[in-house]
């Protein structure tokens, strides 16, 4: 009998993994009273509403409440899986899941009018939030429902209802979005929404824990500049404020593109381990390649550049919620300088 239930564990792990039939519901039902447990096999969504990221119970084997011999899995933003057993024990290693995709539609064409860095998955500008979910701003990108599919993080209100992690867009305009994920709070604010992709709390503080960062776009450059890429861990979805950090290995400069270059295509990769220091003040070992069409046509094959970074990184709060962005920028600021974000992925290894 115990075999079988691993058997079956197993293959709807795999299925979710895979998206099949068992793939998250988007019926966001009511909170449910403590001691309250499927009674059979799944799948189910019973979402927990502590003060934590919304939680959905996705499958639990054996009929009864989780306190004894119950094996549950869950799946709480998309793509992310958690397996817990016994008294709520969670079962951390050996599964690898997706964080989240930036899906291949240019949210963000940022005109670089200086030489900071910029983060290029979002943030969207938002004045309000109507009841069910519908945000009001500037949606760059967003007439005719193109960002139908894709996940945000919005922040900057102050109903806490209203500010969400990984809610799936439903509906857009040049001036709203739709998101899913629980009921909001009509209210005026400056508020943000963007597409980084959210790396829940105490998920990566564990010695060796390993997160595969892939993103690639294009660059418009005006003026002669040298070319910088980077990854963004920041507390605040958007990394328009709050804690930023840059991993020193997945920061990474280019030499001189002396040519003036329209849609010049760029590729970050960023393999970040954490070291055996985790906790509110965890650090990693980062290491990264950023490679870039340096040439005067965007035919020219992309010059590849290692980083040289040989100790640890800033240190990270690994107990909150951190947002993984892009970030861009040019040695020479010039009003025709651009980036835009067109392919990004967040893989947690192990």
């Amino acid at each position: 009998m115990k075999f079988a239930r691993v058997v079956v564990s197993t293959l709807f792990t795999l299925s979710l993994l895979c998206g099949s039939m068992f793939a998250q519901t988007q019926t966001y039902p009511s909170g449910i009273a403590s001691g309250s447990y499927s009674n059979g096999y799944g799948p189910y969504a019973y979402r927990d509403t502590g003060n934590a990221l919304t939680l959905y119970k996705m499958l639990c084997f054996e009929n009864g409440a989780m306190g004894g011999a119950d094996t549950c899995l869950f799946r709480d933003i998309p793509g992310h899986l958690e397996m817990y057993s016994g008294n709520g024990v969670q079962q951390l290693g050996g599964v690898p899941y997706v964080a989240g995709t930036f899906d291949n539609v240019p949210v963000t064409a940022v005109a670089i009018t200086d030489t900071n860095f910029h983060a290029l998955a979002g943030p969207l500008t938002l004045t309000s939030v109507a009841v069910g979910g519908v945000y009001t701003g500037t949606i760059t990108g967003g007439a005719s429902n193109a960002l139908v599919g894709q996940y945000f993080n919005t922040a900057g209100f102050t109903n806490a209802p209203n500010n969400k992690a990984g809610a799936l867009c439903t509906a857009s305009t040049a001036t709203t979005i739709t998101l899913l994920g629980g009921q909001t709070i009509a209210e005026t604010a400056s508020a943000t929404a963007s597409t980084d992709i959210p790396l829940l709390a105490s998920t990566l503080g564990i010695p060796g824990k390993r997160v595969r960062i892939h993103a690639s776009g294009v660059y418009t450059n005006a003026a002669a500049s040298l070319l910088n890429g980077e990854v963004m861990l920041c507390q605040v979805p958007g990394c328009g404020s709050g804690t930023i950090v840059a991993p020193a290995g997945c920061a990474i400069v280019t030499t001189n593109q002396a040519n003036d270059l329209t849609n010049g295509q760029f590729t970050l990769d960023c393999a970040l381990t954490a070291t055996p220091t985790v906790g509110s003040s965890g650090t990693f070992w980062a290491k990264g390649v950023f490679a870039a069409n340096l040439g005067a046509a965007t035919t020219a094959a992309l010059s590849p550049f290692a980083d040289t970074s040989t100790a640890a990184s800033a240190a990270v709060n690994e107990t909150v919620n951190e947002f993984v962005n892009i970030g861009f920028k040019f040695s020479t600021s010039n009003a025709g300088n651009s980036a835009t974000l067109q392919d990004f992925a967040v893989e947690v290894l192990n």
